[in-house]
């Protein structure tokens, strides 16, 4: 499973998330590319100890204690923090002509290097200007997906199969999750009856 974004990355692009690192197998967070060696803004979880962050035709490695547990990722332009280890590119002008993926990298429009982690929140930003505030969420219909609050669109699985979801749930009320407990709720001009789980 994976989220197509929308968004062509630049030199100028910021993706901020919020995730649980589950598994050690190699993996992209998010990530576009042209090729393998072509035009990149992409990180990869090589093994438990190693990443490597792409900018532009930039490629440099980085270690950790592990890649495992929940951290933030900050790759804001050309200076990347991962789990308290910070890479610093050198400033280029580049343009990637594919969507970023999330949970996954888009290799010319081709989705690869699936990632296992609970997705908490991701935002992107052009230039400083949030584009994209995604927020896990379940819509209408029951699917799992993400709440894009910059543009008011739901964002399902572009790949296989569907996402899973956690034990704490928020209702999503005008783009703001809150956490129910219990009694009722009014959404709408209509009550609701809050129950367990």
């Amino acid at each position: 499973q994976y989220i197509n974004t929308g968004f062509k990355p630049n030199q100028n692009t910021r993706v901020l998330m919020d995730v649980e690192v589950l598994g050690t197998t190699q993996c992209a967070p998010f990530g576009a590319r042209v090729s393998q060696s072509g035009t990149t803004y992409t990180l990869f979880l090589m093994t438990a100890t190693t990443g490597r962050t792409d900018y532009g035709t930039s490629k440099q490695t980085m270690t950790f204690s592990s890649i495992l547990g929940r951290y933030t990722i900050d790759a804001n332009k050309n200076v990347v923090n991962v789990n308290g280890v910070s890479i610093t590119h050198t400033a280029s002008t580049f343009s990637v002509d594919h969507n970023i993926f999330l949970l996954a990298v888009n290799t010319a429009g081709k989705a690869s290097n699936f990632a296992k982690v609970k997705l908490y929140s991701c935002k992107i930003y052009d230039n400083g200007t949030l584009v994209r505030d995604f927020i896990p969420c379940k819509n209408a219909s029951g699917t799992i997906g993400l709440w894009d609050n910059v543009n008011s669109v739901f964002y399902a699985n572009a790949g296989t199969g569907t996402f899973s979801t956690g034990t704490k749930h928020k209702t999503l009320i005008d783009g703001t999750g809150y956490e129910i407990k219990s009694g009722r709720v009014l959404i709408a001009g209509t009550g609701y009856d809050i129950k367990k789980g």
